[in-house]
């Protein structure tokens, strides 16, 4: 498998009429690619048929973006977003995305991803959403540690008060506006036998 160069902070500059045109079958290997997109990317032809596409991911892209973007297209919906991809080279470039599923007989057969120069509007825009997203996943993350260590001190008792708390004392005194937008979280029916899991909306 051909690997790209570690990461630098150095962006490529694509021409405002390239266009780097992809496709690949199901399970996202790549069959065919634009000479822009060989050109952008720094892997020949050759270096990247039989690949998967993965292997101009960028790890600034949190890994949320691409799962959101893999339910979309494998229930045969297009999908488009701004993306920052990482060259051979380690370079990075952004791009303005659209896949598309390639439908056979009314079945995905593949995909096929357009990406043209992405806007400083829209790269400011997708520097915020990844932010947020980082900072989000990282706030849960010790939120979940915590909840953890706290049951590792609390006897049954302790859990059902703790469960208490965060569930039934705010569903009665809290305003419901905050479920309806997403803010609301508690802890699951699991807590009672140690495991610290959540549903959230």
């Amino acid at each position: 498998m051909r690997k790209n160069l570690p990461i630098t902070n150095q962006e490529i500059e694509i021409s405002a009429n390239a266009v780097l045109i992809s496709r690949t079958d199901t399970k996202g290997r790549i069959s065919y690619v634009s000479q822009d997109f060989a050109h952008i990317s720094g892997f020949s032809e050759r270096e990247m048929v039989g690949e998967s596409h993965n292997l101009i991911r960028h790890p600034a892209v949190p890994p949320e973006v691409f799962r959101e973007m893999w339910e979309t297209i494998k229930r045969g919906n297009p999908w488009s977003g701004v993306i920052k991809n990482r060259a051979k080279s380690g370079d990075y470039y952004w791009v303005d995305a659209t896949i598309t599923p390639v439908m056979s007989e009314g079945v995905v057969s593949g995909y096929m991803s357009v990406r043209k120069k992405a806007t400083q509007k829209q790269i400011k825009r997708a520097e915020i959403l990844f932010n947020d997203l980082r900072n989000t996943k990282s706030f849960f993350w010790k939120l979940k540690a915590g909840i953890r260590t706290l049951l590792k001190k609390l006897g049954i008792s302790g859990r059902i008060f703790l469960y208490v708390s965060f569930v039934f004392v705010p569903l009665l005194s809290a305003n419901f506006e905050w479920i309806r937008n997403g803010l609301f979280f508690y802890p699951s029916l699991v807590l009672f036998v140690g495991r610290s899991e959540y549903f959230f909306w």
